[in-house]
């Protein structure tokens, strides 16, 4: 009887970790650019499903480009809820 139970509890631990399983982020870009005019530069942030990326791009003559930061270690959630909007959806307000 104490094994039948055991193995009741093991199928359900199971059955509760499988059912757990994330799905998938579906791919998406998102890019937002600042540019100082006054400073002939722009600061360029990108958003992709997969890491964040903050460039720094000069605008004057010999200035080379350079990132600012980056990571690909960002929160899923986050991700998969950014994942899901629908842009058509959206709505402005005036």
């Amino acid at each position: 009887m104490r094994r039948i139970a055991i193995i009741i509890i093991i199928v359900l631990i199971t059955k509760t970790f499988l059912s757990c399983k994330s799905s998938a982020i579906e791919q998406f870009e998102i890019m937002i650019s600042d540019y100082n005019y006054s400073l002939s530069y722009l600061v360029q942030y990108k958003l992709t499903d997969r890491d964040l990326k903050i460039t720094f791009r000069g605008e004057l003559e010999s200035e080379k480009d350079s990132i600012i930061y980056f990571t690909d270690d960002l929160p899923s959630r986050q991700l998969r809820k950014i994942s899901q909007i629908d842009i058509d959806e959206l709505k402005t307000k005036i």
